[in-house]
């Protein structure tokens, strides 16, 4: 998965616990990261996507939402060109009501999350 929440057991109280509610720490999240330099469909696997478009603009596709409920990626642009990336759905599916978002500056992201049945940006 993207997400994995780390544990840490610790005998004391806390919010999530291993075995026992009770017990246990919840100590953060670590996200799977990608860096792509070209056309890409996000997997379940990705969390972060780290798009490079020094050498062309490129396209990032979600996958359908249906397929992939309550997930969510964070697409970000991390070079300095004048490509943009866009970031389009599958089939006729919507983000925040249209096909595709753009992301156009360098460090700009949009984080993403499916319904069900759409991307919302969060």
């Amino acid at each position: 998965m993207g997400l994995k929440a780390v544990m840490q057991n610790t005998g004391s109280p806390g919010p999530i616990g291993a075995t026992n509610p009770s017990t246990g720490r919840f100590t953060g999240l670590q996200a799977a990261t990608v860096t792509k330099t070209g056309a890409y469909t996000a997997t379940s696997g990705d969390f972060t996507i780290l798009c490079n478009a020094t050498t062309a603009a490129f396209s990032v596709t979600l996958p359908t939402a249906a397929s992939q409920p309550g997930r969510l990626y964070n697409v970000k642009k991390i070079d300095a060109s004048a490509n943009a990336v866009t970031i389009q759905c599958a089939g006729a599916e919507l983000i925040d009501g249209a096909n595709t978002k753009v992301i156009a500056a360098q460090y700009s992201n949009i984080m993403f999350q499916s319904d069900g049945s759409a991307w919302w940006i969060l």
